[in-house]
């Protein structure tokens, strides 16, 4: 991708300076001069052809990501970006392997399972985002984020008692981070509406 970015400017200076290479006298003989012109109409007709193949990987992110990861070496950044493509696409089993594929190269760390959960959330898995949040508290259970994230996956089941839980435990771990804080408010005040008990 970053080499068809960067090669279209050099590419025309390139033809330039090709172009006011020919000798002056080439131009003058008809027999030359009609070779050029072939030859000229050969090589447009050549770059118009490839440069129409190439458009097509352009057609959206998607493609264009597909194409890069057919021609480069395995990458995590490159799957990521593939999912978070599928998913905006609404491919949503396609965003998900992809998101696996990422999160097996990155290792097993509490930021790639919490992105697998976030993305299986916005997947509308919610199942298998709860179960994935439960093994990533499981696996991490000093990490805010991974009880930020679960309590995410229990709301979207409708399991609002376990969610504030795991909220304040997130704030227990990092009291500055506001987005458990605002969940967290959310959520209780969904329980009020609903006349649900709250938990101390």
């Amino acid at each position: 991708a970053y080499a068809d970015r960067f090669t279209y400017f050099p590419a025309v200076g390139l033809m330039m300076m090709l172009l006011f290479s020919v000798p002056e006298s080439w131009w003058r003989g008809g027999i030359r001069l009609g070779s050029l012109l072939v030859a000229g109409t050969l090589v447009a007709g050549f770059f118009g052809v490839m440069s129409f193949h190439q458009c097509g990987y352009w057609h959206d992110s998607v493609r264009l990501f597909e194409r890069t990861r057919a021609l480069t070496a395995p990458s995590d950044v490159l799957h990521q970006v593939l999912a978070h493509g599928y998913l905006h696409a609404r491919r949503f089993d396609d965003a998900v392997r992809e998101q696996m594929q990422f999160q097996e190269m990155k290792g097993d760390t509490e930021e790639a399972r919490s992105s697998t959960v976030n993305l299986l959330l916005a997947a509308n898995k919610f199942a298998d985002a709860r179960k994935a949040g439960q093994a990533n508290v499981e696996r991490y259970p000093e990490s805010a984020d991974a009880h930020a994230t679960y309590a995410n996956d229990l709301v979207f089941n409708d399991e609002l008692t376990d969610a504030v839980h795991h909220y304040e435990r997130a704030l227990e771990l990092d009291p500055q981070n506001q987005g458990p804080l605002e969940n967290l408010q959310k959520t209780r005040a969904e329980m009020e509406r609903r006349g649900m008990k709250l938990p101390r």
